[in-house]
């Protein structure tokens, strides 16, 4: 799965949470669209990807890091 059809699967829930006041189904609608399976590999998608974004940022806290020490 990419990460692009696991952020989507994620926004569809969230926007049916967001909205469950006045579509009350629709959650059940959207967990049920998906097979566990593919919820499962939604996780390890977005978390792969949130793993990713860590390692960037500490790479990049490391270099303004090293730049504030040099000036």
């Amino acid at each position: 799965m990419t990460y692009f059809e696991a952020e989507s699967m994620r926004q569809e829930f969230i926007v049916a949470m967001q909205y469950r006041d006045m579509f009350p189904e629709r959650m059940n609608e959207v967990a049920m669209k998906y097979n566990a399976d593919q919820w499962v590999e939604c996780g390890k998608t977005i978390l792969e990807k949130i793993e990713e974004q860590k390692i960037t940022l500490f790479e990049l806290l490391g270099l303004v890091e090293l730049i504030r020490k040099a000036a």
